[in-house]
């Protein structure tokens, strides 16, 4: 019993252009979980409330440390505007 040896087309190296669109893609599907605590942090900070604020921002940064995919996302966002494709 032997295997045929076929030929394989290899994928094509994405360009700059292909990386991107992709990563565009993928973040306009997330939903971020941090959307309105951002939000209420922001106008507690407007409304002088620092207490709440503080801790709006820790509930925020607990989520970007146990969310995995959130860290994703922000490790692609950050890579776009650094320009780093690797």
């Amino acid at each position: 019993m032997g295997y045929a040896i076929g030929t394989y087309d290899l994928p094509k190296e994405e360009t700059k252009k292909d990386i991107i669109n992709s990563v565009r893609t993928q973040i306009l599907q997330f939903n971020d979980p941090t959307y309105m605590y951002k939000l209420q942090m922001q106008l507690a900070i407007q409304e002088e409330r620092y207490d709440d604020a503080g801790t709006l921002r820790d509930k925020i940064e607990s989520i970007l440390a146990s969310n995995r995919e959130f860290g994703l996302v922000v490790a692609m966002e950050t890579a776009l505007n650094d320009e780093r494709y690797e």
